[in-house]
């Protein structure tokens, strides 16, 4: 397991370094202004993206191993395509901010749920590599096609950017049906409905919880767009990001736990390993951000403009919220893996809460370090909630989580095991 994680972790890094290229080539080559508008963009998929997802998200990694195959993925189809068109319609007559990209936007939400629902396939079959190459895929190849259209053929707009997206996300598609072609063969078309009240259950529970962590993670987006303009976020944005990227590990935890927890019982090893995850992935984000709060300004302007100075301390108050955080994405697993989304969505109502509440408090005079802070605070009350959450539920000593010299050992341990395999 250790492995995978490791694994999944490495890909989740490369990943990242082609998301951080593509933020500092749209920064640098667009502008802030334009930075902030493609955030607005995506964020705006990522909603979309959402609602595809009840039919066909991640709650199939726990669907699939019960129900039939066709009973799964062909209404997630229609699902979609119904939701992407209904998605496009309400921009253009509500005349959102990005009302001008509506078609572009329906087009990549629709993509990336296709992709998504047939990546919870090879999660569920415990493919890690083949899902591995399919969350960096389109990332990387984005990237590729961006340097191409920004610096080849000079081609300097937002709409460069979207087909890039389009033409990455479609040739994953292509590829990723390949890759479940056998699955795929086994499809009939009597009773593709009959599960759907089923799917339609676990489907909306799961993404009500999807709803609420992506309000946690994106709401204040809007909120500082709303107040202080695409300028504001555009470098908001950017600080952002840089402090998300500890969530790596975490991440990567939190996706081999929820597979390999599904089919295993209760026991203290699983809740030992849990811990000992949190600790490592809460250490990896301090390290992280002792090192962005560390190196000279310089870093900052060479890498995105001069316009980005001072971008790390702009943001600072996101980081204890970021360290914390790590807590609640490694526990989480162990909710999701058994399909009990209730007290996940409860922590979530009552953190999100709390940032919309502080962001309307803090963002009108404190700006860059309100938004920060509001969302900081979110994560820290969400971790906390889950936290004591789970160790009552399961009668783990409260202290669990601080560490001690077998967490040490266990590092050890694990980096000696991953350099042999290797």
């Amino acid at each position: 397991m250790q492995k995978n994680i490791f694994n999944t972790s490495i890909v989740r890094v490369a990943s990242a370094i082609a998301n951080f290229l593509l933020v500092i080539l749209i920064a640098k080559v667009l502008g802030p202004r334009a930075k902030g508008e493609s955030t607005m963009i995506l964020t705006t998929v990522s909603f979309v993206v959402f609602f595809c997802s009840i039919i066909g998200g991640q709650s199939y990694v726990y669907l699939i191993p019960k129900l039939k195959f066709q009973n799964i993925l062909i209404p997630s189809y229609i699902w979609s395509f119904t939701m992407c068109v209904l998605a496009y319609v309400l921009i253009v007559f509500l005349k959102l901010s990005n009302s001008n990209y509506a078609f572009l936007i329906a087009i990549i939400s629709f993509l990336n749920s296709f992709i998504s629902v047939h990546a919870s396939v090879l999660l569920t079959k415990q493919s890690f590599r083949s899902y591995n190459f399919f969350q960096a895929f389109p990332i990387v190849f984005t990237l590729i096609l961006t340097v191409f259209y920004l610096e080849v053929l000079q081609i300097h707009t937002i709409e460069a950017y979207l087909y890039s997206i389009i033409i990455a996300l479609s040739i994953g598609s292509v590829l990723i049906i390949f890759s479940v072609r056998k699955e795929l063969q086994t499809i009939r078309f009597s009773g593709i409905f009959s599960e759907t009240e089923t799917i339609f259950k676990f489907g909306l529970g799961y993404q009500l919880l999807e709803l609420l962590q992506l309000l946690n993670l994106r709401f204040y987006f809007y909120m500082l767009q709303y107040l202080q303009g695409n300028l504001d976020l555009g470098f908001f944005s950017v600080g952002i990001s840089l402090f998300e990227f500890s969530w790596i590990i975490a991440r990567s935890t939190q996706s081999i736990f929820y597979t390999k927890f599904m089919s295993a019982n209760e026991d203290y090893e699983k809740y030992t390993m849990m811990s000992r995850f949190a600790k490592l992935t809460m250490l990896c984000s301090i390290l992280l951000t002792i090192f962005l709060f560390t190196v000279p300004d310089t870093f900052f302007t060479t890498l995105f403009g001069k316009a980005y100075s001072g971008i790390n301390w702009s943001v600072k108050w996101f980081a204890p919220g970021v360290i914390f955080y790590n807590v609640y994405l490694v526990y989480q697993s162990y909710y999701l893996s058994k399909g009990r989304y209730g007290g996940l969505i409860f922590i979530n109502i009552i953190s999100f809460s709390t940032a919309v509440i502080a962001g309307y408090l803090f963002i009108p005079s404190k700006y860059f370090s309100g938004a920060a802070g509001a969302a900081s605070l979110s994560f820290v009350i969400a971790a906390a909630l889950l936290y004591f959450k789970f160790i009552f539920e399961t009668k783990q000593p409260i202290w669990s989580i601080l560490p001690d010299k077998s967490d040490f050992q266990f590092i050890n341990n694990m980096g000696k095991s991953i350099l042999k395999r290797h």
